[in-house]
């Protein structure tokens, strides 16, 4: 999560599969504009599961990421191609 980066912290969650490596699934939401986090799916190292609470104590509940000022690029419509190569050096 970028956010671990901002604050100079290591990320508390577990890693359970190589296909989720960063721990954890966050739900987004736009509201007026500003990026929301609405829900936090992760288990920390020791197989509790956390919330968004845990990981932003002082913040309300939905997060509100000040720390994402990009421009978000969301696509819509049916996928054209799609090219799975895994761990694949080609």
């Amino acid at each position: 999560m970028y956010y671990f980066s901002l604050t100079n912290t290591l990320s508390p969650f577990q890693i359970n599969c190589m296909t989720l490596w960063r721990g954890y699934l966050g739900v987004w939401e736009i509201k007026e504009e500003r990026l929301y986090l609405i829900q936090l799916n992760a288990e920390f190292d020791d197989d509790n599961e956390t919330t968004i609470q845990d990981i932003f104590p002082v913040f309300s509940d939905p997060v509100f990421a000040p720390w994402c000022t990009g421009e978000l690029r969301i696509t819509e419509g049916d996928q054209m191609k799609y090219e799975h190569k895994g761990f694949s050096q080609k």
